[in-house]
């Protein structure tokens, strides 16, 4: 067992737990995880195939309960979820010098039951029978990576392009759910590419880099300060960056 601070001298939070205070303790959580998979070599071994499904039980969960009135948070257990899902992942040599790599992974977390607490002589719902983990259920990424001598000189050069990607979801439960707020519901797509050009010699490792090539700038997370401000807070991507590293193996 362990304790959450009392918020019942908190006039701010008070508005919130309407009379009431966060629970005193809260469990420890339990998780079954059980999965399959399989690795595999293919074409006479220049490709390796892995995959993979699993399903995890997840019981008494662990979740931070936010006071908007207040911006505080508490630890209380709610009940029951399963995530099930599944992935694959490849790496091919496609021709000489040229490689690829790729992953997509699905993931289908929610709850499995509904979780209530009194107060202030009421009950409000802490979470909904199949509402969905405010995670992607899909994700992925690709790169290529190529690699030569550099004009006869023995030391080799190197480009590697890599994306990756993360489908949209539901940042927050649905109404009526303690939480939810229409205003800061959807997460968009994430998409990210990214290149480095360089040359290793001598025990030296140069390249040039570029983050975030299309400049994207989806908003990741978005929540309000607290429900008195109305403000809004978030954070995006960094933007596109060029830079120069250099590294020396000893």
């Amino acid at each position: 067992m362990r304790s959450n601070a009392s918020f019942a001298n908190n006039r701010v939070c008070q508005i919130y737990l309407l009379g009431a205070d966060a629970p005193t303790v809260y469990k420890s959580d339990s998780v079954w995880s059980h999965e399959l998979g399989t690795k595999n070599k293919i074409g006479d071994g220049r490709a390796d195939v892995m995959a993979s499904v699993f399903r995890i039980d997840w019981s008494n969960i662990q979740s931070l309960i936010f006071m908007p009135t207040c911006g505080n948070i508490y630890t209380n257990n709610l009940g029951k979820a399963i995530s099930p899902g599944g992935d694959v992942e490849l790496h091919a040599q496609l021709v000489r010098r040229l490689t690829l790599s790729a992953s997509a992974g699905y993931t289908d977390a929610h709850n499995t039951e509904a979780t209530t607490r009194i107060r202030g002589g009421g009950t409000v719902m802490l979470a909904a029978d199949g509402a969905k983990f405010a995670i992607p259920k899909i994700s992925g990424s690709a790169a290529l990576y190529y690699e030569h001598a550099l004009f006869g000189t023995g030391h080799d050069g190197y480009l590697n392009i890599a994306w990756d990607y993360a489908s949209s979801y539901e940042r927050n439960p649905p109404a009526g759910v303690c939480g939810a707020d229409p205003g800061t519901t959807h997460a968009e797509v994430v998409q990210s590419l990214s290149a480095r050009f360089g040359a290793r010699f001598s025990g030296f490792n140069v390249s040039m880099l570029a983050d975030n090539l299309t400049n994207a700038h989806p908003e990741l997370p978005r929540y309000l300060e607290t429900t008195a401000s109305g403000v809004f807070r978030g954070r995006t991507l960094r933007p596109r960056t060029l830079g120069i590293a250099a590294t020396y193996a000893f």
